[in-house]
């Protein structure tokens, strides 16, 4: 509502500044030292007016430059300096005009154009409110109380105070962030250093790498030897140095042939078995293996022979054990003991384990056909049944005392029983090979 009172003075100040100097005082009386007197009463009203108007725009100068007040405010101000200063201008170009009566008789044409004194008054009377107007807001606009709550002042200190705690939150914030930066350039500073490291580290690794791979395939030979070597004593050591006692095969007291014909037959399956021994030798790794593989397939060749005989009735069903017995014991002498019982004994300290091996196939076999041995074992005195069941190779010696000493047994004696014609057990037998020391020389 000041606002709108304040803009009626305005208009009012226009209304009298606009007014045509045209209308004449009705009723002019006095004389021309009366005109005088109001001519320079009007003079000091409209210097007082001038002052009160240059205060007004010094006012408005400085509430113009203010930044605390908002938009509204300031324009209207700036409206408000505008109109008063065209009331300025007006009321100078009407003090020009009272300045130029120089005689009674200009004044006398002027004074038709006076404006009326109440005219005057009202004047003076607006421009009077408008000054305690214009201070009572100026109060307002230094107080920032024109309206208290949209207060740019209090707004503006509201928005500082949170500018300037939101300010402490940021700096703050800024101080973690900066700890955490730090924190995290120190990582950085580690990792790039252990990187630093490790790419010198690779860089003199791979200056070494071909000595390295070199190192290493030596060490790998050497390691490939060592194993080799390992299971070849882990292989002595698994399998002891065979004796002669390895090769004994102990009686069974059972016939392979009887003097029934019908019971031939299955003897002589188990006689053909010996081709488990043959696939046991084509699967071994051993160097000679062949030399032992032709002997078992001639033997197997000649067990054909003799299962052909067999079958064909060629022995004497009265004899038939004697018969049958003496014929298999021969193909089994010749393509089998003559031979192979030495060449294990000889071999067994060259591979320890494949002659092993060997001589438990051999043996089992030979223990199923009934064939058994008698143990002459080494440094014993060679007795006269040994005479019977051996063949005898001489060592001499000057030592008396080791006179008929078995120095060493190759082949025991292998023999195979059978019923005669009187139903009596007698056997065949292929004798066993053992050297003997025999003393020649003076006594020692």
């Amino acid at each position: 509502m000041e606002y709108v009172g304040l803009l009626g003075l305005i208009g009012l100040i226009g209304y009298f500044a606009s007014r045509s100097l045209s209308d004449k005082f009705k009723n002019l009386q006095g004389t021309v030292h009366d005109t005088e007197s109001r001519i320079t009463r009007n003079n000091e009203f409209i210097s007082d007016l001038q002052n009160e108007l240059n205060r007004l725009g010094t006012l408005l100068q400085n509430y113009a430059t203010r930044t605390d007040l908002n938009n509204f405010s300031a324009d209207f101000l700036r409206q408000i300096k505008g109109d008063l200063q065209r009331v300025e201008k007006s009321l100078n170009a009407e003090l020009k005009n009272y300045a130029e009566l120089s005689s009674v008789k200009n004044l006398e044409n002027k004074l038709s154009d006076l404006p009326k004194t109440s005219d005057l008054q009202n004047l003076q009377s607006a421009l009077q409110e408008l000054k305690r107007n214009i201070a009572s807001l100026e109060v307002r606009i230094s107080d920032g109380n024109s309206e208290p709550d949209r207060s740019p002042v209090k707004i503006l200190e509201q928005r500082i105070a949170t500018l300037e705690a939101d300010n402490q939150n940021l700096v703050k914030k800024n101080a973690e962030l900066s700890a955490q930066i730090l924190q995290h350039q120190n990582y950085f500073t580690q990792i790039q250093t252990t990187f630093n490291n490790q790419q010198a580290f690779n860089k003199n690794l791979e200056s070494n790498v071909d000595t390295f791979s070199k190192e290493v395939e030596l060490q790998k030979k050497i390691n490939d030897e060592f194993d080799a070597r390992i299971k070849k004593l882990e292989s002595f050591k698994e399998t002891p140095t065979l004796t002669i006692k390895d090769f004994h095969i102990k009686k069974s007291n059972r016939l392979f042939f009887t003097n029934e014909p019908r019971d031939a037959e299955r003897s002589l399956a188990t006689a053909e078995k010996v081709t488990e021994i043959i696939d046991f030798l084509k699967k071994s790794n051993f160097s000679k293996k062949e030399n032992f593989i032709q002997l078992l397939e001639n033997y197997y060749r000649n067990l054909q022979k003799f299962a052909d005989k067999l079958k064909r009735g060629k022995f004497d069903e009265d004899n038939f054990s004697e018969e049958a017995s003496k014929a298999f014991f021969s193909v089994l002498s010749k393509y089998l003991l003559m031979a192979l019982p030495v060449s294990i004994y000889r071999g067994i300290k060259e591979n320890p384990a494949f002659y092993a091996a060997f001589l438990k196939k051999i043996n089992s076999y030979l223990a199923a056909c009934n064939v058994y041995t008698e143990l002459v074992e080494p440094n014993k005195l060679m007795t006269h049944g040994d005479l019977e069941k051996m063949n005898v190779i001489k060592k001499t010696t000057d030592v008396k005392n080791k006179d008929k000493l078995i120095d060493e047994v190759e082949r025991l004696p292998y023999f195979l029983d059978y019923l005669n014609e009187d139903d009596e057990i007698e056997y065949c037998s292929f004798e066993g090979t053992m050297t003997v020391m025999k003393f020649e020389g003076g006594a020692k």
